[in-house]
């Protein structure tokens, strides 16, 4: 492939990510302005005030609204639905209510994450720091498994659960490890968020393309300094393939003068 062709298929990868990468920028801008809008209503219409009211008040919306009935189950998106699409259409299982939970608390400056658990029942719900540092578990879904604000430590003494983790580390391949509860912030919030996600991944792609091309030409310079590649000096026959030339330059002195010979007839 000649030089012209690599230079505008790199461009295009290029121009491809970008796009990517401002879609799903400005869908999250979206839904993170929908999910703020609906989770300060439901707090200013409870007239929720402390961190304990405004999870309750959040749950109980929740229960109020979103239903597993109907929901989808086989075409389930990958990433699963966004807070927004599950508030919008009040249908989602335990993990997009958790999902939609855990949104809407950031919302309303209420730190939250997920919790998956596994055993004889599989459930997922979300846990909330509230007053003075204490850590529940929120169940939002209808009928909940979890019907008040307890402590992880006690639901996961009930004999239906005998595993947790913050992320699902079942459906990566990774069930041997067991019991495994992460702090890990504001990343809950991201990893709650697919258009956040997909923006990450985009750009993720955008510069391994970058870095990949700028390591090529680097390496391709520290050769050149090195005197393990030569820039031929041969004119170019019109026509002539940039590989016939690099393959020139890259050659002993014997092949090179092989190359010119056949050049010059």
């Amino acid at each position: 492939m000649s030089f012209g062709a690599r230079r505008i298929l790199l461009i295009g990868a290029v121009m491809i990510c970008v796009v990517g990468v401002l879609y799903e920028l400005q869908q999250q801008r979206a839904d993170t302005e929908y999910v703020t809008a609906v989770a300060r209503r439901v707090v200013r219409d409870a007239g929720a005030v402390t961190a304990r009211e405004r999870v309750l008040a959040l749950r109980a919306y929740l229960r109020d609204h979103v239903t597993f009935h109907g929901a989808p189950d086989d075409a389930r998106p990958f990433f699963r639905a966004s807070a927004s699409d599950t508030l919008e259409s009040g249908l989602g299982w335990c993990g997009e209510s958790a999902r939609a939970f855990v949104d809407m608390a950031w919302a309303v400056g209420v730190p939250a994450q997920r919790v998956n658990f596994y055993g004889r029942a599989q459930h997922v719900v979300a846990e909330a720091r509230i007053e003075d540092g204490e850590i529940v578990v929120v169940d939002a879904t209808e009928p909940p498994q979890v019907a008040d604000l307890e402590r992880l430590d006690v639901v996961i003494n009930r004999p239906e659960y005998e595993d947790y983790s913050t992320l699902n580390l079942r459906r990566l391949h990774l069930g041997w490890i067991t019991r495994v509860r992460l702090e890990i912030g504001w990343l809950s919030y991201l990893a709650e968020n697919p258009h956040a996600i997909k923006a990450c991944l985009w750009l993720f792609a955008l510069l391994a393309l970058l870095g990949a091309t700028a390591s090529r030409s680097l390496l391709r310079t520290m050769l050149l300094r090195r005197g393990w590649v030569h820039i031929s000096s041969l004119p170019k026959a019109p026509g002539e393939s940039n590989e016939r030339s690099e393959r020139a330059s890259t050659s002993s002195p014997g092949e090179r003068t092989s190359v010119a010979n056949d050049v010059m007839r």
